[in-house]
């Protein structure tokens, strides 16, 4: 069966901009997918008017490649590269490094609005920093990170002009037990298994990974995983939401049903940062084994953690210093004007 591409209004309106004001040659795609490209849109658009173009790209969002007169796997490719420099382009600045990693910088609407909501927060003046993570809805997997201070004057927060795209669970986020308390909007709580991200503000625990020292310019305590390295997430042990350390030649299974290996095969865990969610005191069964942690993939969802690039768990861990106590909150954004008032211990 052919592959049928449908192409959204947003999309079609996005590349009937480009044709109109880019070369096509500047489509980032391999040299024969390139040629390829520009002869299927630079054709269509030199040979067809305002109307039959119209037409033409009515017969793409049909799948109609042979009426169109365009390859469409060619097609699909060079829209969907060409859409998201413009998805980028329009949230610029935007930087990346060597791994593929997008740092954007710049104050955002979001930014006075968190800054809002902090400022009426009753938040002990002991702490100096705050990693705000918030999405778009209780269900979303993915969110943006930004990193807040406390202003010298130590009468607000403000941004400092960073942020990132995370990862967090496969079905959203649910209420947390941390350091947070008053009247909040309802939620889903989160429940051992439930593979959502705890919700609230949570004290930070030690840095993690798989070397021996911590990374250079990190300033938290580290805590090297290895093979012996287990965090336990079976409800009905003592060490339930422990990280435990087995001498090597003992069974893990002869002591928990189940538990977190903090050595992967992959880099997950090579560079992390515990949580300390349902820590203070620990109940069984509301969530345990809770991370920041490197990616698998961009935009692929966790069991529970909040996950980003290498490189920006890295500049994370640059940033934070255990002398101004920080904080993450981590909340949808519809829960954020409920938090104005509420006291963070």
């Amino acid at each position: 069966m052919p592959m049928t591409y449908v192409f959204s209004p947003l999309t079609l309106f996005v590349l009937g901009a480009i044709i109109s004001i880019l070369n096509p040659l500047s489509l980032t795609t391999a040299p024969q997918q390139k040629t390829a490209t520009q002869r299927c849109v630079r054709t269509r658009q030199n040979q067809m008017g305002g109307q039959e173009l119209g037409n033409f790209f009515d017969l793409a969002k049909k799948g109609d490649g042979a009426k169109a007169g365009v390859d469409l796997s060619i097609f699909a490719q060079g829209l969907q590269e060409t859409e998201f420099k413009s998805r980028a382009a329009a949230r610029q600045p935007d930087g990346r490094d060597g791994q593929g990693d997008r740092l954007m910088g710049g104050q955002r609407p979001e930014s006075d609005r968190i800054s809002g909501t902090l400022n009426a927060m009753d938040i002990d003046g002991s702490h100096k920093q705050m990693v705000v993570v918030h999405s778009n809805s209780w269900g979303s997997a993915n969110g943006s990170l930004e990193p807040y201070e406390r202003n010298p004057s130590g009468d607000g927060w403000h941004s400092t002009g960073q942020h990132w795209d995370v990862s967090l669970g496969m079905t959203g986020m649910g209420w947390g037990r941390g350091v947070l308390s008053g009247d909040v909007d309802p939620g889903p709580g989160k429940m051992e298994g439930d593979k959502r991200s705890p919700a609230g503000v949570f004290n930070l625990g030690s840095a993690f990974g798989y070397d021996a020292t911590a990374p250079a310019g990190s300033k938290m305590p580290y805590r090297q995983a290895t093979n012996n390295d287990y965090f336990v997430d079976d409800p009905t042990s003592r060490d339930y939401n422990k990280w435990v350390r087995l001498s090597p030649q003992d069974d893990p299974n002869s002591h928990w049903r189940s538990f977190e290996r903090m050595k992967l095969r992959g880099d997950q865990y090579k560079l992390g940062l515990v949580v300390n969610h349902n820590m203070e005191p620990t109940v069984p069964s509301r969530g345990s084994a809770i991370f920041m942690h490197i990616w698998s993939r961009p935009g692929g969802g966790t069991v529970g953690c909040t996950a980003m690039s290498e490189g920006n768990m890295r500049r994370l861990l640059n940033w934070l210093d255990p002398n101004q106590k920080p904080l993450l909150m981590q909340v949808p954004d519809q829960v954020m004007p409920s938090l104005r008032g509420a006291r963070v211990k």
